[in-house]
């Protein structure tokens, strides 16, 4: 589907090919604009000689830190799509057919507000906003960015819990070693929080929600998370 002359401006501006605005367009012809994101970068002191490590692949500017600010990286801005998602479109179905669609040509597609894609919740969310006629809901926001896998939006966002001394760089980490365990999606992120949703489960359920248990401290009862995982087959993580 071919573009607006609005929409081709749009995509010089973020640096976006334009072939990736119209295979959106053509999956869901929804309204499309830009997004700035800006975040402020720390480090721990055995991470400040890898500042490199703790940036994304693709972003607009990073104005480092000059004043030797303990802890302090400098400030990121990464620009973006934002794809805003009407709520009487099935919207599970089309963020999971954009993430397939995008990864592959180096675009990482996550929600900006924090939605529930989970089969039970997803059902009874559609039918109860059915039941109100859609004056309650709330629109779901895709936000699009370049990115080299699915690591760079915990680097975008810079997620963190730095009140559990827990750096973006430490949720990088964990974050691998539970790939190596299982396979899941990131589907929300922010500065504290996350959402999972897992493709396969961990082969031991419980050990897993021990681990989720010891890097989030806001969650305490690993057998509570394991009956959400596999009820839901997702997970939220918070350290706020």
């Amino acid at each position: 589907m071919s573009l607006s002359q609005s929409e081709k401006d749009l995509a010089a501006d973020i640096d976006f090919d334009e072939f990736i605005l119209e295979m959106i367009k053509q999956e869901c012809r929804v309204k499309m604009q830009k997004i700035l994101l800006e975040q402020e970068v720390y480090l721990k002191d055995s991470e400040l000689s890898c500042l490199n490590d703790v940036l994304p692949a693709y972003y607009l500017e990073f104005d480092q830190d000059i004043y030797g600010v303990s802890n302090y990286g400098g400030n990121l801005l990464v620009e973006g799509l934002s794809v805003i998602i009407p709520p009487y479109i099935d919207c599970r179905y089309i963020f999971f057919k954009l993430k397939h669609l995008l990864a592959p040509r180096g675009y990482l597609t996550i929600c900006e507000n924090r939605v529930s894609f989970t089969p039970e919740k997803y059902k009874l969310n559609r039918y109860i906003s059915r039941a109100l006629n859609y004056f309650s809901q709330t629109e779901l926001k895709i936000a699009v960015f370049k990115g080299e896998d699915i690591f760079d939006i915990v680097k975008v966002y810079q997620t963190n819990g730095w009140d559990y001394d827990i750096s973006p760089n430490d949720v990088i980490n964990k974050l691998r070693s539970w790939r190596e365990l299982c396979k899941f999606e990131i589907i929300f992120a922010n500065q504290s929080s996350l959402s999972i949703e897992f493709i396969q489960l961990p082969i031991d359920i419980i050990s897993f929600a021990q681990d989720i248990v010891e890097f989030c401290p806001n969650v305490r009862d690993p057998y509570l998370v394991a009956r959400q995982i596999e009820k839901y087959n997702s997970f939220y993580l918070t350290w706020d």
